[in-house]
């Protein structure tokens, strides 16, 4: 009896040890701030997603990652004054306790001024150096917002310095180092042509003024969290009108959709990545995010449900024809897709799809709440490019601007044919824009408006009303697009032509980039890999890289081998080479082709099989790995962002289908597949169509994609 007394002890003081030993969830805290009013009080533009983005990120972390009510602190507007947001830092750190998870999000104008401290180093024209900022509410008021007396050195009057906001993160790090903390703005703001009518940018000009807290040496945490920026210093953050209709951050909105489908175990640097190439898919764009710190740590400490692979229905109506879904965009849901009962007769599809639900109509079968579904065939959003047609407003001449307007009229007509383009009604809502514009060259150079200090940058040379007229294609912010879309045509009939055949190469391009994308849930088709090689001729064994090719001769050493999505946004020296290796993960041989995009050119190239190869050349057995390194490899010459898309197919293809020389482009309405993916479906004799993911074990075809810049 007393051994087994002692036994019992025992056991319940090593299951008390077990029990306390275990660790208990960290708490979650968030602090998110959106500030779109800046008119009334300051005269800067209002911004018309930040308080959407807000709303989006506070949705994203309680229905994704589990953030209660309670834990998430918003600031909207008036209540983000300089003060405000320090009284919310101080706040927030009084809650954090040791290991906590935290988020914290900003989206409003970013902005420059003087650095008075001399911690920094001058990095624009007339030797200033500068301080980043958040322009809060109410910073810079208009003397006649000021109520009478005011003390105008009120730190509510000025910006919220960088170097501010690091401080008042110190006491937080010291706590955890599980932060991550996201700024939507920027610090350079350019001055566009098209004035209210081209998309907002979360900059404005630079405060001159000499801050209060200017001259103070602010203290620096030694260990930091993660830190996502939306834009280099040097670049804009842009607004983005999003597939609901509402306007968003182009990167909030991307970097939302990224962290919805991350699953436990990945980091923060693998869902960053994801928002590169989905910013990159989305439109073409001169902004690149950043990120620093802990990028290799788990997001959200892996503390979250993991991704859905089947769907839950609920809000089936009392007839039972329609049903509702907590599933949105962000989840990959699209309008026209179609799901049946996971066990079980039925089906529906799906009628109407926000960011984070969807609703359905049942057209077989029949529903309860809680039942399972899932995909049987997904309607891809592939929708038209929406392109702004317009002439230089700064062109005054009378009968210059006559016939600038005809050409501009042509162009219209002409791209209303195309297939994959549609006409925009204003310079914010297009995905890009055609210019006719005459601008100044002296001794061949495009001439600008000298740049005063504190004022943005012009975004087009000055107009010559002598210049013979050009086309060109930009940005809805008036960035360029790509050189060869500067058109220098000799006369009206020879201008068109040159824009249909380059918006077909651009049309082109895109249908390859969406090629497969949005696809289900589940195993990996295929899964590409990639070497990255340098040159060095002292490199001597078998991992050495013998290169004959008239255009990179001599030995390269491999420098890392790595998941082709974790080599996404990399940045290659030239000179460097690439080669692939292919697993295949599928019971079926597959042929895998590759092929290299370059959009600055235009150009659509097959990486592999080469023009005369046999399509055995690049066939992977079912459930093997190959390597393609003695077949073929990118040769990295030129600086600039490429395109790496791999495509695997069950049977053979003809690699012309997708090289650029060929231009069989049809267009497509949101609802319908992509034209090559209609073609490969009814090419593997059956309506399958494919991804880098899918749930389907019978799947005929999938593909890979990643981006990398040139430099």
């Amino acid at each position: 009896m007393t051994k087994r007394i002692r036994r019992l002890l025992l056991l319940v003081c090593c299951l008390s040890w077990c029990l306390c030993a275990l660790p208990a969830y960290a708490a979650k805290h968030a602090l998110l701030i959106g500030i779109a009013d800046y008119k009334a009080t300051s005269g800067f533009s209002d911004l018309d997603g930040t308080i959407n983005d807000i709303e989006l990120v506070r949705t994203l972390l309680k229905e994704r990652f589990d953030f209660k009510d309670a834990d998430i602190r918003v600031l909207k507007n008036a209540e983000a004054t300089h003060e405000g947001i320090q009284r919310a830092f101080a706040e927030l750190e009084k809650k954090v306790a040791k290991d906590d998870i935290v988020y914290i999000h900003y989206s409003g104008h970013g902005s420059l001024t003087p650095n008075l401290n001399g911690m920094k180093k001058p990095r624009f024209e007339g030797g200033i150096a500068y301080d980043s900022t958040w322009v809060p509410f109410g910073s810079r008021p208009k003397p006649e917002s000021l109520p009478a007396g005011a003390d105008a050195r009120k730190l509510d009057y000025y910006d919220v310095l960088n170097e501010e906001v690091g401080e008042w993160l110190l006491p937080i790090y010291q706590k955890t180092d599980n932060i991550a903390f996201v700024s939507d703005s920027c610090h350079s703001g350019n001055m566009t042509r098209g004035g209210g009518e081209a998309p907002k940018v979360r900059a404005i000009d630079i405060d001159m003024r000499k801050h209060p807290l200017g001259p103070r040496i602010f203290k620096h945490a030694d260990v930091t969290g993660v830190v996502v920026g939306a834009a280099r210093e040097d670049q804009q953050a842009g607004e983005y009108e999003a597939p609901d209709g509402k306007s968003y951050g182009l990167f909030t909105w991307n970097w939302v959709q990224a962290l919805n489908k991350a699953d436990r175990g990945e980091t923060w640097e693998d869902a960053f990545k994801r928002t590169l190439a989905l910013i990159g898919s989305e439109r073409d764009t001169r902004q690149h995010p950043q990120i620093q710190g802990k990028v290799k740590r788990a997001i959200f400490a892996g503390d979250f449900p993991p991704s859905v692979r089947s769907v839950s229905v609920g809000g089936v109506s009392a007839n039972g024809k329609t049903l509702k879904m907590k599933l949105g965009t962000f989840a990959g849901i699209t309008a026209g897709s179609v799901y049946k009962k996971k066990d079980g007769e039925g089906s529906f599809v799906i009628k109407s799809v926000k960011a984070f639900d969807s609703e359905g109509e049942v057209t077989s079968g029949s529903f309860k709440n809680g039942d399972l579904a899932v995909e049987e065939s997904h309607a891809y959003p592939y929708t038209p490019l929406k392109i702004f047609i317009a002439e230089d407003p700064q062109m005054v001449s009378p009968a210059e601007r006559k016939q600038d307007k005809a050409l501009v009229a042509t162009l219209k007509r002409e791209v209303a044919t195309l297939p994959g383009y549609q006409l925009a009604g204003s310079q914010k809502d297009a995905d890009f824009m055609l210019m006719v514009i005459r601008p100044m060259r002296k001794d061949g150079k495009l001439v600008y408006e000298t740049r005063k200090t504190n004022r943005p940058a012009p975004t087009l040379p000055m107009a010559d009303r002598n210049a013979k007229a050009e086309i060109w294609a930009l940005t809805p912010d008036e960035q360029p697009t790509v050189e060869n879309m500067q058109l220098q045509p000799p006369d009206e009939k020879r201008a068109v032509e040159l824009v249909v055949e380059n918006l077909k190469k651009v049309s082109r391009i895109r249908e390859i980039k969406h090629l497969g994308a949005g696809g289900r849930a589940g195993e990996p088709v295929v899964e590409l890999f990639v070497t990255r090689y340098t040159p060095d001729p002292s490199c001597q064994g078998e991992q050495c890289l013998d290169v004959p090719d008239e255009k990179a001769t001599g030995r390269f050493r491999p420098v890392a081998t790595v998941p082709a999505h974790q080599f996404q946004g990399n940045q290659i020296k030239r000179g460097e080479i690439l080669t692939f290796a292919v697993k295949n993960n599928t019971q079926n041989d597959l042929y895998c082709y590759l092929l290299d995009i370059s959009p600055a050119k235009g150009k659509i190239e097959a990486v592999y099989p080469r023009v005369g190869d046999d399509n055995a050349v690049v066939l992977v057995k079912a459930g093997s790995r190959r390597n393609f390194g003695e077949v073929a490899g990118i040769l990295i010459e030129d600086p600039g962002e490429d395109i790496v898309k791999l495509i695997a197919s069950q049977m053979p293809l003809d690699v012309s289908l997708f090289e650029q020389t060929v231009f069989a482009t049809r267009g497509a309405t949101k609802g319908e597949g992509n034209p090559l993916e209609d073609f490969l479906a009814r090419a593997m004799g059956g309506a399958s169509r494919g991804g880098i993911y899918t749930n389907n074990k019978r799947a005929q075809w999938g593909t890979v994609q990643f981006s990398y810049e040139g430099i």
